[in-house]
């Protein structure tokens, strides 16, 4: 939730963030747009969400094994951490 107590999904399944204004019962996609894949304007199952003072979004894209920030407003996200590939850890 933000300031305004407003609710932010991350809808896993379908590859997209969702925004459910106060009170509604209908949200907005403002991150992914539901198609699987790897781009910039996509997710791949995102996992969680933190909104920031300015209304920007840092969100885990668990399948593409990155940390994606979104700019309130923009259609696409910036990778700020992660390879995009997954980390095999090793025991010895």
């Amino acid at each position: 939730m933000d300031y305004g107590n407003n609710l932010y999904i991350a809808d896993y399944g379908n590859h997209r963030v969702q925004k459910y204004l106060f009170g509604s019962s209908f949200g907005e996609t403002i991150a992914g747009n539901g198609t699987n894949s790897s781009s910039p304007y996509h997710l791949s199952n995102p996992s969680h969400i933190i909104i920031d003072a300015n209304g920007d979004y840092y969100i885990t894209d668990r399948t593409n094994h990155r940390i994606q920030f979104w700019r309130h407003g923009e259609i696409f996200g910036t990778t700020l951490a992660g390879t995009g590939k997954k980390t095999i850890d090793v025991a010895f």
